[in-house]
């Protein structure tokens, strides 16, 4: 059952413009609905496709798959982007650093 919302008289007269210009419903539906995406994304940058989804589906619009979603993040231009992992200094790394150091203090530029 798809769920339905009442339109305000500016929604509907747009609607009833575009339709007027030949434009498809379709391409309507695409002029309201990522608005809302990129803020759901930009308030939660961290978030996972299923919970952009939970969040875009709980709202007023038709429910949508993550498939979908994923599509459309990444027609936005949206990436994801993994941590890099940097290794923390042992107090052992840390001792042999301060040795190293401590036997060439006596370097220069020209060695």
């Amino acid at each position: 059952m798809a769920g339905y919302q009442h339109l305000s008289e500016f929604e509907g007269g747009f609607i009833v413009g575009v339709r007027e210009m030949g434009h498809s419903i379709s391409e309507i539906r695409q002029e309201w609905n990522p608005r809302r995406l990129r803020r759901i994304i930009k308030r939660n940058r961290r978030a996972t496709l299923s919970q952009i989804a939970a969040y875009f589906n709980a709202g007023p619009s038709t429910s949508v798959t993550v498939r979908t979603i994923q599509r459309n993040i990444i027609d936005m231009g949206f990436r994801s982007r993994r941590p890099t992992h940097i290794p923390l200094l042992t107090a052992r790394h840390k001792a042999l650093s301060l040795i190293w150091a401590r036997q060439h203090h006596h370097w220069t530029v020209d060695d």
